[in-house]
């Protein structure tokens, strides 16, 4: 039940991050593209921003389309056009992805970039998608787990001391008996 209902929320803040990461990307280009003059700057933006719910492929299909749309338009800077997607990239990739995922996800953002990197090597495009959630899955998992642990260990001490007080009290009723019975035996010599 419990892990069932975080693995809900993580979900969805992971696809809010994503969503997130999407509107960064539509209003980044677009703003970029519009003052750089860049040919249908608002419909290659909208275009990145969808793709951008693809790791990996998806922002490198967007480069491309833009890239060679402008290009075929007769658009003179298509070399400035591929430093400010390149620098996008890198910011995105290294700074806001690592940050939003880690804020929706509860998880680190260098273990955010190494799961990716890891995704990547283990199950490529597929690997990289489901990295981040399969991360943070099995951090669940854990810290229920460790949860579980320390209340049936708390438990434990509480049942051991219960009993160690019980027995204290026990040997005081005993003792306290076995005083009264040698005054009574006193008493009746």
């Amino acid at each position: 039940g419990a892990i069932i209902d975080d693995l809900d929320i993580l979900l969805s803040r992971y696809v809010r991050a994503l969503l997130l990461l999407s509107i960064a990307t539509f209003v980044s280009y677009s703003i970029a593209f519009s003052l750089m003059g860049v040919p249908y700057s608002l419909l290659l933006a909208g275009a990145a921003a969808l793709l951008e719910f693809i790791p990996f492929a998806g922002p490198l299909a967007a480069a491309i389309i833009a890239v060679v749309v402008a290009g075929f338009s007769g658009y003179d800077h298509v070399f400035w056009l591929i430093g400010f997607i390149a620098a996008y990239r890198l910011f995105q990739d290294y700074v806001v992805n690592p940050y939003l995922m880690s804020e929706g996800v509860e998880v680190s953002p260098l273990m955010v970039i190494v799961g990716l990197l890891a995704g990547d090597q283990l199950g490529g495009v597929v690997g990289i998608f489901l990295s981040v959630p399969v991360m943070a899955a099995i951090k669940i998992v854990f810290v229920r787990a460790r949860a579980a642990l320390q209340a049936r260990h708390d438990a434990l001490e509480k049942a051991e001391q219960a009993a160690e007080e019980a027995r204290a009290q026990a040997l005081a009723e005993a003792a306290l008996l076995q005083e009264q019975g040698s005054k009574v035996a006193l008493e009746a010599r």
